[in-house]
This record gives C-alpha cells, sequence and structure tokens, in this order.
C-alpha cells in the first residue's frame, strides 16, 4: 500500500472510531475496564469517570473541570458527592491533578491517568495546567492497589 493510500485509510480509520451512526463515543481502554482497580470503586466514581470519558476529546486531557456548577448539568445534585467521587478518583490513581484551582477563582483541572496527558495551552500561548504532558499515558491506576 502507497504512503499516500496509508494516510487515507489512517484518516478514515481515526474518523470511524470517533463517530457511529453521527455521533461521537468514547474509547474505554479495556485494561482499566477490566481491573481489580475499576471493579473496586464506588457507584458514584464510576459515574465520575464515565462523565469524565464524556467530557475528554483526545486534546484536552489535563484540562478537565468537574466544577459543580458543571456537572450539575450532568445530574450530579450533591457538591459533596462530587467531592467524594473526585477524591476516590485521584486516591486509586484514575484522576491526576493537573492544576490546583483556587487563585483568581480559577477550578481545579485534572488528567485521566489512562490517557496521555495533553499540552493545554491558553489562548495566549501558555500552559493552563502544571504538569508536564506525555507521550504516553502514566498509567498510575496499574498501582493503585498496591500501595
Amino acid at each position: 500500500m502507497s504512503y499516500a493510500k496509508k494516510q487515507v485509510y489512517k484518516k478514515s480509520k481515526l474518523k470511524a472510531q470517533e463517530e457511529i451512526n453521527g455521533a461521537k463515543f468514547s474509547m474505554f481502554r479495556h485494561d482499566v475496564f477490566n481491573s481489580k482497580e475499576y471493579y473496586s470503586l464506588s457507584p458514584i466514581a464510576v459515574k465520575l469517570l464515565v462523565d469524565a470519558m464524556a467530557i475528554y476529546n483526545r486534546l484536552n486531557n489535563g484540562d478537565l473541570s468537574f466544577a459543580f456548577s458543571i456537572m450539575k448539568d450532568r445530574g450530579w445534585k450533591s457538591e459533596t458527592t462530587l467531592r467524594k467521587a473526585i477524591k476516590e478518583l485521584l486516591d486509586a490513581n484514575f484522576l491526576i491533578l493537573s492544576r490546583q484551582g483556587g487563585r483568581n477563582n480559577r477550578p481545579n483541572l485534572y488528567a485521566l491517568s489512562f490517557y496521555k496527558i495533553n499540552d493545554c495551552l491558553n489562548k495566549d500561548g501558555f500552559s493552563k495546567i502544571d504538569i508536564k504532558p506525555t507521550k504516553k499515558a502514566p498509567d498510575d491506576w496499574k498501582n493503585a492497589l498496591k500501595n
């Protein structure tokens, strides 16, 4: 297969992976989904993980916000429950705190540890996050039950 044909195939494959019947979807890694670490999560943590996957778009890992004002639209009724779910996912290493919020009324930002961390830049070209982008997924969740 020629280089040009490979590129066309690759683009069409990516397009097919992004959409099914015109709707976008999230790909969840099977090694995560079938792990003891995932099975040990509470239902609220699983819901937040699914919501995080819905927000994630392959370019914004590290720029995921779970501010209650945003998450209310996703069905979250209690700020306390949301905080508990965030803490559980952080403790289980499925989430990484990519920016500590609070300064200038900015929210905390998070990254999913099972996908590579993106270079999240603001409109002026400066990084929004306090951690470095990665070339591959940190996969911190794999060590969660060992600690």
